[in-house]
C-alpha cells in the first residue's frame, strides 16, 4: 500500500476536492487523511456542516503513540457522505497542529498497510510542518491551476520540496486557460501525473457540501477523477508499488 501527498502553492487551488475526488474513485482500499495543519475542510466540503465527526486526526495521532496507528484509524475513519471516500477529519484549528510530532506521524503512515492513504497537506509555504509526510510518500503531486500566476508559484516555490524523498508530480487544474500541460510542465521542469477539469458545479459536491444529482457520475469532473485514479493507482506509476 501506498502514501500519497497532495500539495498546492500560493495561488492555486486547494487540495480538498482533488483528494476526495480521487479516493472515492481509487480502485484499491483507500483512506483521504485530512492533515492540513491550518485546519481541515474535508468534512465541511463533503457533509456542508451536516455531519460532525466524533473523532479525527487528533484522536488517531493521541492514540497511535501508543503504537496502534491501524487501530487507531480503524475507529475514527468515516464515510460521511454516499457518493465519498472513507476520510479521516482534519484538525479543528491550526494551534491543534503545533503539538504534533510530524516526523513521528510520518514513519507511522510509511509503516502502515491496510490501505492506501491519500493526503491532504494543504497550501505549502516555507518551515510547512507537515512536509515530512512527503518523505514517507510514494509520490507527492503539486497542484496548480494553467495561468501565469499560478504557474509562477509553482516554479518560484517547487524548490521547497526538493529535500523530500518522494518524487514530484504536477496535477493540473483547467489545463489550455492559457498554458497547456505541456507548456506547465516544462516551466515548472516537473512531469505531468494528471490533468483535471475547470468545473466548478462538479467540484462543489467535494468542496461545498452539494448533494449529487442523477447525473453526477456523468459530469466532466468526475470522469476526469476515474480515469486520473486509475492511472495514480496503477504499481508502475510513478514509481509507486501495488
Amino acid at each position: 500500500m501506498s502514501v500519497l501527498s497532495f500539495v498546492s502553492f500560493k495561488g492555486s487551488p486547494g487540495v480538498t476536492t482533488t483528494v476526495l475526488g480521487l479516493a472515492a474513485s481509487w480502485p484499491r482500499p483507500v483512506i483521504a487523511l485530512d492533515l492540513d495543519p491550518q485546519g481541515g475542510d474535508m468534512l465541511v466540503g463533503l457533509g456542508g456542516g451536516r455531519v460532525s465527526a466524533t473523532g479525527g486526526v487528533v484522536d488517531v495521532l493521541a492514540e497511535a503513540r501508543l503504537g496502534d496507528l491501524a487501530g487507531a484509524l480503524g475507529r475514527h475513519v468515516i464515510r460521511p457522505v454516499k457518493h465519498g471516500p472513507l476520510m479521516l477529519a482534519g484538525f479543528g484549528s491550526s494551534q491543534a497542529a503545533t503539538a504534533v510530532d510530524w516526523r513521528r506521524t510520518a514513519d507511522q503512515l510509511g509503516s502502515f498497510c491496510g490501505a492506501d492513504l491519500l493526503v491532504d497537506c494543504g497550501r505549502l509555504a516555507h518551515g510547512h510542518p507537515s512536509t515530512a509526510i512527503l518523505d514517507c510518500s510514494a509520490a507527492a503531486f503539486v497542484l496548480t491551476r494553467s495561468n501565469l500566476a499560478a504557474v509562477r508559484h509553482v516554479a518560484r516555490s517547487a524548490p521547497l520540496l526538493e529535500t523530500s524523498a518522494a518524487p514530484l508530480r504536477l496535477v493540473v487544474v483547467g489545463p489550455g486557460q492559457p498554458y497547456d500541460a505541456d507548456e506547465i510542465a516544462r516551466a515548472c521542469t516537473l512531469p505531468i501525473a494528471a490533468a483535471l477539469p475547470d468545473d466548478p458545479a462538479g467540484a462543489r459536491h467535494w468542496s461545498g457540501g452539494v448533494e449529487p444529482g442523477a447525473r453526477f457520475h456523468r459530469g466532466r469532473l468526475q470522469r476526469a477523477f476515474l480515469l486520473a485514479a486509475s492511472r495514480l493507482a496503477a504499481p508502475d506509476h510513478a514509481g509507486l508499488q501495488g
